[in-house]
C-alpha cells in the first residue's frame, strides 16, 4: 500500500476487509479490499477475481484500479473505484426508515443499468451469482456500478450450467435453492428480486428460517406491488417476467433490455 493511506473500515465478510484508501499521487479515493491468502486455494480464489474484475469494462461496473500481495504474499489487496453515493442496500433502508418510496422513473433507471451490466459480463460467459442491493453501488450523477465478483464463476460456453449452491438467500432462484443446473438466468431472477425490493422496500420472499425461505422461492408467491409513484401493471409485469420460476421461460438480460419499459431508459 506504498502508494495509498488506508482510511477507516467500510466493510468486512469472509473474504476479509474493505477499506477506503487515499491515492496520494492522484489524490483521489479508492476501495481496497484486503483479502487474507493463507492457503494457496484462497489465494488462487482471490487472484481469479482480480483477473476477472480487470476484464469487466463497462460504465455500469466497479473499475478495477490494480491488485498485488503484501504482508510477505500473506495478503492480496484489490484497489477498485470507489462509488460515493454507497450501495442500494443503504438507499432502500433510508428510504424505508423516512416512509418514502422511490418513483418508477428512478427504479427503472437503475434496474436498467444493472441489466445492463449483466448483459455485458454474461456475453463474457460470466455470472455473477451474487447479485443483491449490496453489491450495487451508486456513483456519481445516478450511475449504477455492480460490484464485488468474488463467487463469480466463468463458464466455457453460455449455455453452460454451474451447480455449486452460492449467493445470499434471498435473492437465490429457484433452480439454486433445488440443486438444479442453472446458468446466467439465475441472475436474472436475483435482478427481479432486487426490483421488487426497490419498489416495495422490503424482500420478494422472506421467512424465518432458510428452510421456509428456500420453501417461497420455489412455492410461494410474492405480495403484489403497490400501484403506487406510477409502478402499474406494466411494470408489475416486468418484475414478474424477471421472476419467472421456469428458468427456460426466464428472459436472458439481452432480452430484458429489449423490454419497452427498458427501452425507455437507453
Amino acid at each position: 500500500m506504498q502508494s495509498y493511506d488506508l482510511k477507516e473500515q467500510i466493510g468486512r465478510g469472509s473474504f476479509g476487509t474493505c477499506h477506503l484508501a487515499w491515492h496520494r499521487a492522484e489524490r483521489r479515493m479508492y476501495v481496497a479490499k484486503r483479502i487474507p491468502v493463507h492457503q494457496m486455494a484462497e489465494r488462487e480464489e482471490a487472484l481469479r477475481e482480480a483477473q476477472l474484475l480487470s476484464a469487466l469494462r463497462h460504465p455500469n461496473i466497479i473499475a478495477y484500479k490494480e491488485s498485488f500481495i503484501e504482508d510477505a504474499d500473506k495478503t492480496l489487496v484489490i484497489v477498485t473505484a470507489y462509488a460515493e453515493e454507497g450501495d442500494l442496500f443503504t438507499h432502500i433502508k433510508r428510504a424505508r426508515e423516512s416512509g418514502r418510496r422511490f418513483r418508477r422513473r428512478q427504479l427503472l433507471d437503475w434496474v436498467t443499468q444493472i441489466a445492463l451490466a449483466l448483459d455485458h459480463i454474461h456475453a463474457l460467459r460470466v455470472m455473477h451469482r451474487d447479485l443483491k442491493t449490496q453489491n450495487i453501488f451508486l456513483g456519481r450523477g445516478g450511475v449504477v456500478k455492480l460490484g464485488d465478483f468474488g463467487i463469480s464463476k466463468v463458464l466455457e460456453r453460455t449455455d453452460d450450467f454451474a451447480t455449486t449452491v452460492t449467493g445470499t438467500p434471498y435473492y437465490l432462484a429457484p433452480e439454486v435453492c433445488t440443486n438444479q443446473p442453472y446458468t446466467l438466468k439465475s441472475d436474472v431472477w436475483s435482478l427481479g428480486c432486487v426490483a421488487y425490493e426497490i419498489a416495495t422496500l422490503r424482500h420478494a420472499f422472506a421467512a424465518d428460517s432458510l428452510l421456509s425461505l428456500v420453501f417461497q422461492i420455489v412455492n410461494g408467491t410474492c405480495p403484489p406491488i403497490p400501484t403506487e409513484r406510477g409502478y402499474d401493471h406494466r411494470f408489475a409485469g416486468l418484475v414478474s417476467v424477471m421472476l419467472e420460476r421456469d428458468a427456460r421461460a426466464r428472459p436472458t438480460a439481452s432480452e430484458l433490455l429489449r423490454h419497452p419499459l427498458m427501452q425507455e431508459h437507453l
